[in-house]
């Protein structure tokens, strides 16, 4: 449909109702029942000074470089590619389109943002606020979502604030360097929603953080992927030197147990050697005393028994007839009494009997 077949939009100039200025609830509600600006209208959307635009329609986003597309619905029938609310990703770029569609005179425009509701999740958005008179279609607005979490929108949710402005009169001809002007009429008053989405889709309208994660995920991949890889082999190599490392210290203690093992087997035996020694020289010590002892004793027995040989031979070369016959027999009785005992002494008798 050209814009050639479409009537020309109206100027409210002639309606004292609507003054010039930014429209309060009354004149919106006014301009809406007479002049139909707002099409698909909700009183529960109107404000005191501005109109509450909802979301439904056609959406349009991608995720790493996919195409998604679909129709917010009232309700979710996926077979007809209808969902009922849409998940805004984090760093993602989403076109949404509103209920609502405009229909505005020559004389008013329209301002728009987003709810402050919306901004405080960390919602933005893409478009000018300026909505040019005479526009007759809905808004197809891209939502960025800069938060780190998803942002969840649903069918029929309030979504920006419009405020509405009634101009000067767009029929004034005034002069100018000695022409008069005329009015400059929006040529693009009749919006091809569907000729402007394809061109989009066409385009891979898609937000640069949401492409550069995309690539840089990939290269952390690639770098996680390498990381695991050379762990891995750190690992390994941790493994194998901890084996070796308790193998040698397990040989160490092994070593120090031989080593300290044989060296107590040394001293032990040489301890054993010079107890044997020592218990040698002193046996030896001992028999060379005896032996001396033995020698001494034989000689001072045979001094004993010639000292009573002496005696004896004393006794009976003494002797005389008139001499007491019991003094001598006494005499002699000890002396042999002496002999007697020298020869029961122990380890005297063998000696004597040698000596003899």
């Amino acid at each position: 449909m050209s814009n050639n077949d479409v009537p020309d939009a109206i100027n409210t100039h002639g309606d004292d109702n609507i003054p010039i200025g930014m429209l309060s609830s009354p004149h919106i509600r006014y301009c809406v029942t007479k002049y139909g600006i707002i099409e698909a209208y909700e009183e529960d959307c109107l404000g005191p000074a501005t109109y509450n635009m909802r979301i439904g329609g056609k959406v349009l986003t991608w995720d790493r470089g996919k195409k998604i597309s679909f129709v917010l619905g009232p309700t979710e029938d996926k077979n007809k590619n209808i969902l009922a609310e849409i998940e805004l990703k984090p760093n993602s770029l989403t076109f949404v389109t509103t209920i609502e569609k405009f229909n505005l005179p020559k004389d008013i425009i329209a301002r728009f943002n987003l709810k402050s509701k919306w901004v405080h999740q960390g919602l933005l958005l893409g478009t000018g606020p300026i909505v040019d008179p005479e526009l007759r279609a809905n808004l197809l607005i891209p939502l960025h979502n800069f938060s780190s979490q998803p942002i969840t929108l649903n069918h029929n949710d309030q979504l920006i604030s419009v405020e509405f402005t009634k101009t000067l009169n767009p029929d004034d001809n005034l002069p100018a360097k000695g022409e008069k002007t005329a009015y400059v009429p929006n040529e693009s008053r009749i919006f091809d929603f569907d000729k402007y989405r394809k061109r989009i889709e066409s385009k891979k309208v898609e937000s640069s953080i949401s492409s550069s994660m995309e690539i840089y995920d990939s290269k952390i991949g690639e770098h996680s992927k390498t990381i695991g890889e050379n762990t891995e082999k750190f690992n390994k190599r941790i493994w194998w030197s901890s084996w070796i490392f308790g193998l040698t210290i397990f040989s160490a203690v092994v070593g120090l147990a031989l080593f300290y093992y044989t060296t107590w087997q040394v001293v032990d035996s040489a301890k054993s050697q010079v107890h044997e020694a020592y218990e040698i020289v002193k046996q030896h010590q001992d028999q060379q005393n005896q032996s001396n002892n033995v020698d001494f004793e034989s000689r001072i027995l045979d001094l004993e028994k010639r000292i009573i040989s002496l005696e004896k031979d004393y006794e009976l070369s003494t002797y005389k007839p008139q001499d007491n016959p019991d003094q001598h027999e006494n005499r002699l009785e000890s002396v042999e009494q002496g002999v007697e005992k020298l020869e029961k002494e122990p380890g005297r008798q063998t000696d004597s009997q040698d000596s003899k």
